[in-house]
């Protein structure tokens, strides 16, 4: 079987749910292609007002895409079904529910018939399967019943960067404003507390418009924007602590435990809000899952910054814990997934809904 793996971008998502995974699965032996942006996909075809009519197909059995919110990606998925080929969609966020105030909310809007969610969701309905990193995002892009859930894994790298612990600890977030607008402001009260107290906040990544969301007078001390052969360096470096708050928003409710596991694999404990997700990581490996109640924020982070034996513990405990979710470990989860994919294609007897519901 020959996999062709078309990640949506050189970036987190796509080197996380598509591109790490393949390159693991390569060095196993198995028969994957990564065509990353921008390079020779080898698929052209006839564009006839704005949709694909005709498509030149390339060899390969199985055709992996993400997030097919481009109306000439669900055309292209269409085509590769008719010509018998077996297409793999990854979902890892619900896009309908993205904030207004996200950078991403305008340009998925239906309103832009070339590129939004809706699309996403054809390209899903058109798909032999679709992958997903949480199980709630079913309920959007999976209706046909044929689904994966593939949680997301960290890859092995994050475990040879060292844990050097800066005294006094620091504590922080990881992200920008513009696409948490809802989230950051939940520490507010916290990030007021603990700096009265001798603990600034941090941040790795963007800061600007923070210290204004958590009621601060400057945004706080942060790396800047970053590439991704710098994130997790940049993570250990800058943080002892890792926060990761979520509102209470149906975006939320889906969303992967990502981020806490990058906390935890570089011996950060987290701390998260008790999302249905978070929680099920921290019963998993440790950490503390909290209610967005600011007290309650104030006094699991505080005791981490000032309990020298707790906080030790918990990140040895969060760091091993985190280690069973090394991408090395999972790959052929992916593998088995595309496969499983192309044999329902040629199963006469498969009935159609089929649930598949696989979750590491």
């Amino acid at each position: 079987m020959r996999v062709r793996i078309h990640p949506a971008d050189r970036w987190g998502c796509g080197h996380f749910r598509l591109i790490w995974p393949a390159q693991e699965l390569q060095r196993k032996g198995y028969d994957v292609t990564i065509i990353e942006p921008g390079d020779n996909s080898q698929i052209g075809g006839m564009i006839t007002n704005g949709r694909l009519t005709s498509a030149v197909i390339p060899d390969g059995d199985v055709f992996v895409f993400q997030r097919p919110t481009n109306i000439l990606l669900v055309d292209l998925i269409q085509a590769l079904r008719r010509n018998g080929k077996t297409v793999v969609v990854d979902m890892d966020d619900d896009l309908s529910c993205i904030h207004p105030k996200n950078a991403a909310f305008g340009m998925l809007h239906p309103s832009n018939p070339q590129g939004n969610w809706q699309n996403a969701v054809d390209g899903c309905r058109a798909a032999s399967m679709v992958t997903l990193s949480t199980p709630p995002l079913a309920a959007r892009y999976a209706g046909h019943g044929r689904y994966r859930v593939l949680r997301n894994c960290v890859p092995d790298h994050y475990f040879d960067i060292p844990r050097i612990t800066a005294e006094p600890r620091r504590w922080g977030w990881a992200g920008a404003l513009y696409s948490h607008p809802d989230d950051v402001p939940l520490l507010g009260r916290t990030a007021t507390d603990l700096l009265r107290q001798g603990h600034p906040m941090r941040v790795v990544g963007d800061p600007e418009g923070i210290g204004r969301a958590l009621g601060l007078r400057d945004d706080p001390e942060a790396t800047g924007r970053l590439d991704l052969e710098q994130w997790a360096h940049a993570l250990a470096a800058t943080l002892d602590i890792g926060v990761a708050p979520l509102a209470d928003t149906k975006f939320n409710r889906a969303k992967s435990w990502l981020k806490p596991l990058e906390y935890a694999a570089l011996g950060i404990p987290p701390v998260v809000t008790d999302t249905p997700e978070y929680v099920l990581l921290m019963d998993r490996i440790g950490g503390l899952a909290v209610r967005n109640k600011p007290s309650v924020w104030t006094a699991a982070v505080r005791r981490l910054l000032t309990d020298d034996r707790y906080y030790e513990e918990m990140s040895q405990q969060v760091r091993a814990g985190a280690s069973e979710y090394r991408i090395s470990l999972h790959a052929e989860a992916w593998w088995e997934t595309w496969h499983d994919a192309y044999q329902l294609d040629r199963s006469l007897t498969a009935p159609q809904g089929s649930w598949y519901a696989g979750a590491q």
